[in-house]
């Protein structure tokens, strides 16, 4: 049944992945005149839902792997027939990231909104534009090719209040949320948005807002054909017993409203907020990203306005859910353990990843080893770590092949931040 599944999943990752690929000319270097946008003609390319699980920038083609760190300065690439890895320059001569804040390269991303994305053949991201001053999207080719700035974003206030996080491009529109401390009449509030920027002109638009004194945690995104969800959690207390508040919405792109879709609570003992899947209309499924210590990760499901119990798992750690499958991390001592399962419950992987790559790159054995991401990919597991140390931070996405052989690692970027 493992091996069927997994076969399943491989077989999906083929249809949904995008496979594009593109040439171009010379890198033109850190700061640019506005050019006419690519992205005049909007195209209908789905957002890919599995790079959108937490904050790192993941992209993939079928030649190569695309990866910016959630907290990072260059955009890398990994070769999949090749194994050839890094910064994604086109400058020979160049240094890349030998030191930090090397504006020259044409890898240099100085990224916010933690979002990579392709569409019309080229990789799009989001920069600072030290020439204009403003925040610019940004596209370069795959080979590393023609970077140039697309266009300037319309953000308001928010350029000096908080900026938006992430950049989901789905069917011509780029997509992402943020939050704003604000206070009004003497009370302290946070403003959360839902937000849609249009690629070909910069301008922003709010889909959804909300002030509130209550402690809602940040939007969680999703998007499925014509709609654009998003989910709010909150923790409430009943009784002398905490519960998450969910409230889900979504953004129809045919009517330009939003919609509600679940309002409820969750089982008393969730940790933290969730991650969810959208299969159809009717079949949504949920994760706690944690859960508290004594109890254990659950998978849930929404259908007919009713969230139920679908299955437990054995190992409590994060939570993260991709196509057909749901699994659960987590790191300690040095030592990493995952169990994924298929939505109808049944047990596709678990055990125990080879880390001896991940910690190699410790510069002291005491080097914390956490993560920020784990990208399940039709076979390829993409785990980002990031390991902490006194003098530095280094972030490196390994891919583990599931279906293969569960000891197999391959480093595919490799990023230092000095403290």
């Amino acid at each position: 049944m493992k091996k069927a599944v997994l076969t399943f999943l491989l077989l999906l990752s083929c249809i949904l992945t995008a496979c594009v690929h593109g040439t171009g000319g010379e890198n033109t270097g850190a700061d640019f005149t506005p050019a006419p946008s690519d992205a005049s003609e909007k195209s209908i390319e789905d957002f890919n839902n599995r790079f959108g699980m937490r904050y790192d920038g993941l992209a993939e083609t079928e030649d190569a792997y695309y990866y910016l760190a959630y907290s990072g300065s260059y955009l890398y690439y990994f070769d999949k027939s090749t194994g050839d890895r890094g910064v994604l320059c086109s400058k020979p001569e160049c240094l890349h990231d030998a030191y930090e804040d090397n504006e020259e390269c044409g890898g240099y991303a100085l990224t916010m909104g933690k979002s990579l994305n392709i569409w019309g053949g080229r990789l799009h991201f989001i920069a600072y534009s030290k020439a204009n001053r403003k925040y610019a999207l940004y596209s370069v080719n795959p080979d590393g090719t023609d970077r140039k700035l697309d266009t300037l974003l319309a953000l308001d206030e928010m350029e000096a209040y908080g900026l938006p996080e992430r950049y989901d491009y789905h069917r011509g529109i780029l997509y992402g949320w943020n939050q704003i401390e604000k206070v009004r009449a003497g009370e302290p509030l946070v403003q959360t948005s839902v937000l849609s920027f249009d690629p070909s002109n910069g301008q922003m638009n709010r889909i959804y807002e909300i002030e509130s004194s209550e402690n809602y945690a940040v939007p969680i995104m999703f998007y499925y054909q014509q709609y654009v969800y998003f989910l709010l959690e909150k923790t409430a207390e009943e009784d002398g017993e905490l519960f998450r508040t969910i409230e889900l919405r979504r953004w129809n792109i045919d009517t330009a409203t939003v919609e509600e879709v679940f309002t409820g609570k969750a089982d008393p003992g969730i940790g933290s907020r969730f991650s969810f899947w959208v299969e159809s209309e009717d079949r949504i499924y949920l994760m706690p990203r944690s859960v508290r210590e004594g109890t254990k990760q659950m998978l849930y499901l929404l259908s007919g306005g009713e969230l139920s119990e679908l299955c437990e798992f054995g190992l409590r750690g994060s939570g993260y859910l991709s196509d057909n499958a749901a699994l659960t991390f987590w790191t300690e001592d040095g030592e990493a353990q995952i169990e994924i399962r298929s939505f109808e419950g049944e047990l596709v992987f678990e055990g125990s990843l080879d880390l001896k790559l991940v910690k190699d790159l410790r510069s002291n054995e005491s080097d914390r080893i956490g993560f920020s991401s784990v990208i399940l990919n039709g076979s390829d597991l993409i785990v980002c770590f990031n390991i902490s140390g006194n003098e530095k931070t280094v972030f490196c996405p390994v891919k583990y092949d599931i279906q293969g052989s569960q000891e197999e690692a391959i480093l595919l970027a490799e990023y230092a931040q000095s403290k």
